[in-house]
């Protein structure tokens, strides 16, 4: 052999010797020092029936054990109670010996009974004072015991009975008020009436909780808050949700711990219901709800229900829900912004939505289906909770009353994020399958005149966060609209069946790169008798809300649409349409272009605008000019209409009443309407002339028969005999 090999295997062999030695020594020295050593160095007081300490491997056993702090003020953390056993295997020659830390690699105790409060994280710490060290353990078992640990306020922290736990890696957190005060990297539990309570705001509780199949379960879970919203909103307003879970099961596949970050791994929640409380008025920027980082790797909840509320009384719930998630996160950044939540990946079904929309509506749904890029929704509805006479008189101003239902909503290729509690939204394709939307307005409040109405493009200009549909196709659906008129017996109706329409391009003006021409092509059938053909399209982008809208309807009888126009224009119509066709440019501003009509055996009923009467003069004179049949092809007229504040339906009826007249009537028809008022004036004021006349007349005789009485009186007197 080498001489520098035999030396260097020497000096190991003499190394070896001098450790071995060491540690035989140091265990020799625990057999007569410890008790000494546990009144000097450590800051509880000791006490036990029995203590063996093991020559060859340095175990400590102790029996019957009592602990507690020598001096309260100055210990980092105050333990109290008893231990029928307590086993340290290993204990740390280095440390003791140079009164550095204390550490042992495992700690087992038997039926403990201990309080244990936790170190002030903001207490200060004095340069010149050596405080006291407390062990740590790398293992530590539990048998059979009951435990509490409180923070230095003595809030609750954690606490558990009939407590059998082994806890891999344990450590404690004294150096930041913001880290979990203890934290470790694997465990197995059984314990009976857990409580775990983190923070002023939370606690989690379970009757049993034990470890099997490498699961952690919790049975009847609750995570409940400690303070009421109210309170909530005091004390934290900066913080946005509160939540209420409670659960049948509640199980986990691990808990780590480590510094700021509680990671559950794979975790499963059965049958919870989960209640969110969400501040509105939260004050920027948002703080976080929890107050460590809480991760998932995998969430699954089934047959859930969820309550939502905020402070502004908005309410929504949804039953059995199922949710497949993958890789969740709470923290900081994800509570500052719309979701309190990140994910990676995510499948929901759901079913029984219901969430009040407004102050007259509910929005509902029998069920849905969620993913990342995908929506499926089934038997939806924005209902009315009011009747329409109900409506009518909970309204101070004018204003639509609507009843939807849809069969099926569909939308695919769904690109969304929410950024500074702003949604950004992109869907490739929306489908709306068998809708059918009734609309009734009710003409007799008022109209506000202060309250300008908008145009479509304007509306969805006002959405404040970017919006791209990039198709919206509309399926085998139906639109009513009515009208009740004042003076009118019954609503005017306008039926649309059988609608079918591809809408490119929905979109807020505020996606970059995103086109911001809306262009709408349609197909529908009108009171269900006549085709019909509607090409619609403007620009959100174009302050002056440019559009442009054709149609073409045919075979339509007049008598369809008699009731509607009666009430919307106060005219009344009899015989056949074959052909409307429009074509009109507008503005906010103004609507112009063509109209042209074919018609056969029409004839027209115009009625008083006050009174809703016939006016008998010009509806005969209307049907003197009036070609009952149009010859050589249908009779086209120029169409151009002021906007006087006008809803865009309103709006685009005015430009075709205008068309309508003019080629009903002719484009003199204005001078003819006029003509037939200043005609029914001269008769009124004729009228009240001869009624005047007549009741001079009356006046005249009257007074002049009063005059004949006093003269007959007068010769009577004179003529008189005398006594």
């Amino acid at each position: 052999m080498k001489k520098p090999i035999k030396i260097a295997l020497i000096s190991l062999a003499v190394l070896g010797a001098l450790i071995f030695g060491g540690q035989i020594y140091f265990n020799y020295w625990l057999q007569n020092h410890l008790p000494e050593y546990l009144r000097d160095k450590t800051p509880f007081v000791i006490q036990y029936k029995d203590l063996q300490v093991g020559l060859w491997n340095g175990d400590i056993t102790a029996t019957q054990v009592s602990i507690y702090n020598k001096d309260p003020k100055d210990s980092k953390i105050k333990i109290k109670g008893t231990v029928a056993e307590a086993k340290v295997s290993r204990l740390g020659l280095f440390g003791i010996i140079t009164g550095g830390d204390v550490s042992a690699k495992r700690l087992s105790i038997t039926n403990p009974n201990l309080e244990i409060i936790l170190p002030d994280p903001k207490r200060p710490k004095d340069p010149n004072k050596k405080e006291s060290k407390i062990p740590s353990f790398r293992d530590f078992v539990v048998t059979d015991g009951t435990i509490k640990i409180y923070k230095y306020s003595g809030a609750p922290f954690i606490s558990a009975e009939q407590l059998n736990v082994e806890i891999d890696k344990l450590q404690f957190n004294n150096d930041a008020e913001d880290k979990l005060p203890l934290t470790f990297d694997s465990y197995k539990i059984n314990a009976r009436n857990f409580l775990l309570q983190p923070d002023e705001v939370y606690r989690f509780t379970s009757p049993h909780v034990y470890t099997n199949d490498a699961k952690t379960k919790f049975e009847q879970f609750k995570m409940e808050p400690l303070i009421s919203f109210q309170e909530f909103q005091s004390r934290f307003p900066t913080k946005r949700s509160l939540f209420n879970v409670r659960t049948d099961l509640l199980e986990f596949s691990e808990l780590v711990l480590s510094d700021k970050k509680l990671n559950l791994g794979d975790i499963h929640l059965n049958k919870p219901l989960i209640q969110i409380f969400s501040n509105d008025n939260a004050i920027k920027p948002k703080e976080k709800s929890f107050s460590n980082e809480l991760s998932l790797t995998k969430l699954r909840i089934t047959d859930g229900s969820v309550q939502y509320e905020t402070s502004k009384n908005q309410k929504f719930s949804l039953n059995q829900l199922n949710i497949d998630a993958d890789e969740l996160k709470i923290d900081k950044e994800t509570a500052q912004g719309g979701l309190p939540f990140s994910y990676k990946d995510f499948d929901v079904k759901f079913k029984n939505f219901s969430m009040p929309s407004g102050r007259f509506y509910v929005l509902e749904a029998s069920s849905g289906h969620a993913k990342p890029s995908s929506l499926e929704v089934l038997n939806y509805a924005f209902r009315p909770t009011l009747s329409r006479e109900a409506h009518a008189k909970a309204i101070s101003v004018e204003e639509d009353y609507y009843d939807i239902t849809g069969q099926k909503l569909n939308a695919t290729g769904i690109d969304w994020k929410v950024t500074n509690n702003q949604p950004d939204i992109t869907i490739d394709n929306l489908i709306l399958s068998a809708v059918t939307a009734k609309i009734y307005r009710d003409k007799n409040p008022t109209d506000a005149p202060e309250t300008r109405k908008k145009l479509y493009s304007e509306s969805l200009r006002g959405i404040k966060f970017p919006l791209w549909v990039k198709t919206l196709n509309l399926n085998n659906s139906f639109v009513s609209y009515a009208e009740q008129a004042p003076g009118t017996d019954a609503p005017g109706v306008l039926d649309l069946h059988q609608i079918n329409a591809t809408i490119k391009n929905v979109n807020s003006a505020k996606k970059k790169d995103a086109p911001t021409k809306v262009e709408i092509l349609g197909k529908f059938m009108l009171y269900n008798s006549a085709p019909a053909q509607l090409s619609w399209s403007f620009d959100v982008a174009n302050t002056s809300d440019a559009f442009n809208i054709g149609a073409t309807i045919t075979g339509l009888p007049a008598e369809k649409i008699e009731r509607f126009v009666k009430n919307y224009a106060n005219i009344g119509l009899s015989g056949v349409i074959n052909l409307i066709k429009f074509n009109f440019n507008g503005t906010n501003s103004y609507i112009g272009g063509s109209y042209q009509m074919q018609h056969q055996n029409l004839k027209v009923e115009i009625n008083n605008k006050k009174t809703g009467e016939q006016n008998g003069l010009l509806s005969k004179a209307a049907n003197i000019i009036l070609k009952n049949d149009t010859k050589g092809g249908p009779e086209v007229v120029q169409v151009n209409v002021k906007r006087e504040n006008n809803a865009f339906f309103n709006f685009l009826w005015k430009g075709i009443e205008q068309g309508l007249k003019k080629v009903l009537i002719g484009e003199n028809y204005q001078d003819l309407e006029q003509h037939a008022e200043n005609i029914q004036s001269a008769v009124k004021d004729t009228k009240e002339a001869v009624k005047n006349i007549k009741t001079d007349f009356k006046s005249a005789v009257k007074d002049v028969k009063k005059e004949a009485k006093s003269v007959k009186e007068t010769i009577k007197g004179i003529f008189k005999k005398k006594d």
